[in-house]
């Protein structure tokens, strides 16, 4: 029922004004605007039984009419009580208005999940009320103090046909941010322990430089350097077929600069240039040693 009445008979302290902060600019152009004989839409109110008319929509309206002196406004008279003012309250302005910003919208959420009984709603319906998204009203829950993730299915929500129903863990709880990934794309956090023989093989392995290189057993390539050169100088680059004196040089080491021929199979088995000679000329001494 729209009415006039004067703006000091609706009150406006009963906790339903649900904006974060007024808006002092925005008051002061309702004023002029009012003094300048601008019409406004009705101001909002709820009277309970005992006469109190509860403002839930309209706040900066009634204080700019206050600050003009405007004697009455125009006020859409509704039946209910203060609870229902504040419901109506929650979603003011949603669609309408002066624009909630992030703030507001957090604070009519917050006041739902204050109470006792809405707070114990589903995120559906209070993002219904405030006239936001539920994944909105699911990350205020997530924080608020009054609730603790509880053991799936402890916690109750009442839905919309007024039953209850185990409320869905993994919306009240953020996810752990995503691991680090290096630049293979393996995670920054794996450990030797969690990887595979075969990954540690690669991936352990130290970069192939100069300085990282294992060195190998004097044992393996015991010389006797009163008598031979080292084999390695004298056998032809594999890659290039170049001596280090940068001529084409075919010769093989001598057999016999080697103290035993065990030592000659260790550097056959490091050289594969010289694989296949190395081991015709130990055939052909096995072969004279069977014959002596």
């Amino acid at each position: 029922m729209i009415i006039q009445l004067s703006p000091y008979d609706i009150r406006c302290d009963g906790g339903t004004q649900l904006r974060a902060f007024p808006n002092e600019t925005i008051t002061t152009e309702y004023k002029e605007a009012m003094l300048q004989g601008d019409q406004f839409p009705p101001v909002v109110v709820f009277k309970d039984a005992d006469g109190n008319r509860w403002c839930a929509d309209g706040f900066h309206r009634i204080r700019a009419a206050k600050d003009g002196g405007i004697a009455l406004i125009d006020v859409d008279e509704r039946e209910g009580t203060l609870r229902d003012a504040i419901l109506y309250a929650a979603g003011a302005n949603s669609a309408h208005g002066l624009k909630r910003n992030s703030s507001d919208k957090r604070r009519a959420i917050n006041v739902l999940l204050d109470d006792e009984e809405w707070g114990q709603r589903s995120d559906n319906w209070i993002a219904e009320v405030c006239g936001v998204h539920d994944g909105v009203v699911a990350s205020e829950r997530a924080i608020h103090p009054k609730f603790k993730v509880p053991d799936s299915g402890t916690l109750k929500r009442r839905g919309k046909d007024g039953k209850s129903y185990p409320a869905k863990k993994a919306r009240l709880e953020r996810k752990a941010p995503p691991t680090p990934k290096d630049e293979s794309g393996a995670g920054a956090s794996s450990s030797p322990q969690n990887r595979s023989s075969d990954e540690l093989r690669v991936s352990d392995e130290p970069p192939n430089e100069p300085g990282n290189q294992e060195q190998p057993d004097a044992s393996l390539l015991h010389l006797d350097h009163q008598s031979a050169k080292s084999p390695a100088s004298e056998c032809p680059s594999q890659e290039t077929g170049e001596s280090n004196g940068n001529e084409q040089n075919n010769s093989k080491p001598s057999p016999a600069s080697f103290e035993t021929p065990l030592d000659l199979c260790r550097f056959l088995g490091e050289n594969e240039a010289a694989f296949a000679w190395g081991w015709e000329w130990l055939a052909e001494e096995a072969r004279r040693l069977s014959e002596n």
